[in-house]
């Protein structure tokens, strides 16, 4: 799970710099949410008052990171929420 994050960061910027037709939505959106869950199981056992799910950091992740870059992030926050309901 740490290592996701990273591999897909690289796998993206390959893809893009070689001219290939892959977008930076779906990797923005994979990256964001695995960094969310990241930091969900990092915290789970440490802080009180965590949610058992960790559901809403996955949804923070990914509206704080395509919003980084999009530089959009009110629209990226309204994206993201019609799209996980």
């Amino acid at each position: 799970m740490i290592a996701l994050p990273f591999v897909k960061i690289l796998t993206t910027g390959l893809s893009i710099g070689s001219g290939g037709s892959g977008g930076i939505f779906g990797p923005g959106m994979v990256i964001g949410g695995m960094l969310g869950a990241l930091v969900w199981r990092l915290c789970y056992h440490v802080l009180p008052g965590i949610p058992a799910s960790p559901g809403p950091f996955v949804i923070v992740g990914m509206m704080a990171l395509f919003g980084g870059i999009a530089h959009a992030p009110i629209a990226v926050m309204l994206m993201v929420a019609e799209m996980t309901g």
